[in-house]
């Protein structure tokens, strides 16, 4: 016999489909709004720091360099609370990533 302290479903045990559904839309609506949260705060420091060394740079240096440091910096600013390990690791990647926009402008489009 179920009491009131016990729930009605516990996950996998008794639980219905539609509890089930229920449970994976709530979950993936956390999860969503968090990761949007991060990708518009990555988006926004990447505009700003390629527009930042855009303004910088007389010419020297090509503008491939410019979206390579603006990578570079956003992946270390944004990961720069968790230790300089974190953060060159996550410069790293954000290099990674500008390389990997650079390559899609120039063999995909020129637009991006």
């Amino acid at each position: 016999m179920r009491t009131i302290s016990q729930p009605v479903a516990v996950a996998g045990v008794g639980s219905t489909q539609r509890l089930r559904v229920n449970q994976l839309l709530n979950t993936s609506g956390k999860l969503g709004r968090s990761a949007g949260n991060s990708l518009g705060v990555l988006g926004l420091m990447f505009a700003s720091f390629e527009s930042f060394y855009g303004y910088l740079n007389d010419g020297l240096v090509p503008e491939e360099l410019t979206t390579m440091g603006a990578g570079a910096s956003t992946g270390a600013v944004f990961r720069s609370v968790r230790g300089p390990r974190q953060a060159a690791a996550a410069g790293a990647v954000g290099l990674i990533g500008a390389s990997t926009l650079l390559a899609a402008r120039k063999f995909i489009s020129r637009g991006l």
